[in-house]
């Protein structure tokens, strides 16, 4: 939006939705929606699936972020288990 020169207040009411919200997906406070995706491909030229997967990767990076020590630490522990493991195959199968 910046580099466009949109303000909030602008691609608030191009999308139809309140700066409020408009400010909270901006500011990581409200996840982009399905329904806020297609607006935005409408409004921008870009694909509905352009902003789903930006929100998923940021979801995924605040919850890797936020994640407990020890909760790491278990899922790091049985991941090198588990990659140890051979993968089966129709010649060599589990």
């Amino acid at each position: 939006m910046k580099e466009k020169g949109i303000s909030i207040t602008e691609m608030a009411a191009a999308l139809d939705i309140s700066r409020n919200q408009m400010s909270g997906v901006v500011n990581g406070r409200y996840p982009v929606t399905a329904e806020t995706a297609f607006r935005l491909s409408k409004i921008l030229g870009t694909s509905a699936g352009l902003w789903i997967k930006l929100q998923g990767d940021y979801d995924f990076w605040e919850k890797e972020r936020n994640l407990p020590r020890n909760l790491k630490n278990h899922l790091n522990r049985f991941a090198k288990e588990f990659a140890k493991r051979p993968v089966p195959t129709p010649l060599n199968p589990a």
